[in-house]
C-alpha cells in the first residue's frame, strides 16, 4: 500500500503498464499512506527515530535492496520504492550489485531483498515456484533436493509446487490448463510471496517494415 505504482507506471514506463491485478490483485494494488501505517503500527513497528524512520526494539531498522542490471528498468523502479516507503518510515537501502554477484548470492540465499522483474505472465509457473525461488530460495531448494537440503517450508508454498505439478501434467491450453493457471493466480494474490509492483509492461521495438 505504500507503494505508488501509479507514480512509477506514468514515469519509469511511460504509462506503457498497467496495476498488477492478477498477480496481486486490486485491493493489494491500492496506494494507501495510511493504510501502510496502519499494518506497521500493528505489527508494532510504532517507534521512530529522529529522521522518522521505525525502530525495533530501540535499534534502526533497514532493508538492504540489492539488484542486478538484468534491465534497465529495475534501478529506476527501485529507487522510486525506496522513496516512496519513506513515507511510511521505512529506510529502504538500494544498492546496484554486478548480475553474476546478484545470481551467486541470490543462490546463496543471501539476499535481504531485491528487485527482479516478473511482471507478465508468459512464464507458467512465474508466480508460484518462480516467485518462491525469488522469496523463500530456501524453500525451492528443499523440493529439488526432496527435502536433503534447504528448509521445509510451510504449507501454503506446498500447494504451490502441488499446484505446480499438476499443471505441467496437463495439456497447454486446455480447460484443465488454464483452471490451474487461475489457481495459480489466486494462490499469488491470497499469498503475496512477491510483492508485484506492475504488469503488461510494453517494451518499444524496431522492425524492418
Amino acid at each position: 500500500h505504500a507503494i505508488n505504482r501509479q507514480e512509477i507506471i506514468d514515469s519509469v514506463y511511460y504509462g506503457f503498464a498497467s496495476m498488477p491485478l492478477v498477480s496481486v490483485g486490486e485491493e493489494n494494488s491500492t496506494y494507501d499512506v495510511a493504510a501502510a501505517n496502519a499494518l506497521l503500527d500493528e505489527m508494532g513497528m510504532t517507534e521512530k527515530d529522529a529522521d522518522g524512520f521505525r525502530m525495533v526494539d530501540g535499534k534502526p531498522f533497514s532493508i538492504l535492496l540489492e539488484h542486478g542490471a538484468h534491465a534497465p528498468d529495475l534501478g529506476p523502479v527501485a529507487e522510486l520504492v525506496s522513496e516512496q516507503l519513506k513515507e511510511v518510515g521505512i529506510n529502504l537501502q538500494v544498492k546496484a550489485i554486478d548480475p553474476t554477484l546478484w545470481g551467486q548470492r541470490s543462490d546463496a540465499n543471501e539476499l535481504q531483498a531485491t528487485m527482479f522483474w516478473s511482471h507478465d505472465q508468459g512464464w507458467d509457473n512465474d508466480h508460484t515456484e518462480g516467485a518462491i525461488n525469488r522469496s523463500g530460495r530456501n524453500w525451492l531448494i528443499w523440493r529439488n533436493t526432496k527435502g536433503a537440503e534447504g528448509g521445509e517450508p510451510p504449507q501454503w508454498v506446498k500447494d504451490a509446487f502441488e499446484l505446480d505439478a499438476k499443471r505441467w501434467s496437463s495439456v497447454s491450453g486446455s480447460d484443465e490448463f488454464n483452471a490451474l493457471k487461475e489457481e495459480q493466480y489466486a494462490w499469488s494474490r491470497t499469498n503475496l510471496p512477491v510483492i508485484q509492483i506492475v504488469e503488461t509492461v510494453k517494451y518499444p521495438m524496431i522492425a524492418n517494415a
